[in-house]
């Protein structure tokens, strides 16, 4: 788990929404640490982990005086906004396929 206290499968999916997005679009577009906690989101709801994105946003970028540095403008209706966008990117295929749960299959036939 990491900082956020998100499962190792929510922050892989998260990280391969991530390179997705990015492999079609320009970092001049779209502020990268934005999409970062989009990416967070949805990958969230994906691995149906239930989260309420509101308070998720109040939580952890509500801190004016720490965050405003690392996320400007970082707001509840932009990341909604951004969701939409980065589900139209990923033309909506938000199945991802992990190696490591293939590979804990196999090991457990041995």
């Amino acid at each position: 788990m990491g900082k956020m206290g998100f499962p190792e499968k929510i922050c892989y999916t998260a990280l391969t929404y991530f390179r997705r997005f990015f492999f079609k679009n320009c970092a001049l577009e779209f502020n990268p640490m934005n999409m970062c906690i989009v990416c967070i989101v949805v990958a969230a709801k994906v691995e149906e982990k239930n989260i309420d994105v509101k308070e998720f946003f109040n939580v952890h970028f509500h801190n004016e005086q720490q965050d405003q540095k690392t996320f400007p403008r970082l707001t509840f209706d932009l990341i909604k906004k951004c969701e939409i966008e980065l589900c139209k990117d990923l033309n909506y295929e938000l199945l991802v396929h992990k190696a490591l749960s293939s590979l804990t299959h196999i090991e457990h036939l041995f």
